[in-house]
């Protein structure tokens, strides 16, 4: 079900799928860890991301230099935000 509404919905607005996926996932199941969570999301927003972005792609809806040059941008601080993730307490990392 997470899955089904992060796929809908963040594909028609652009919303990351962790934004939509890790509150719903906390809803039914607080005990897991933050990190194994934003890990799983992750993983799950990757197929939802190439699924939709080829439609877009294929309709023409994609301005690929902007894409391009945000998500090199992206790609550089990502791996960033990951080590930081298994240096912050997972209290910390749910209020953020």
């Amino acid at each position: 079900a997470v899955g089904l509404v992060a796929g809908l919905f963040g594909s028609m607005i652009g919303v990351g799928g962790g934004v939509l996926m890790n509150p719903m996932i906390l809803s039914m199941c607080n005990t897991i860890p933050q990190r194994v969570l934003t890990g799983t999301s992750l993983g799950a927003v990757v197929s939802t991301a190439l699924a939709s972005g080829s439609v877009f792609v294929c309709n023409e809806r994609v301005d690929l230099g902007s894409a391009a040059l945000i998500a090199s941008a992206a790609m550089l601080t990502a791996p960033v935000g990951a080590r930081l993730t298994s240096r912050l307490d997972c209290r910390q990392l749910r209020k953020i």
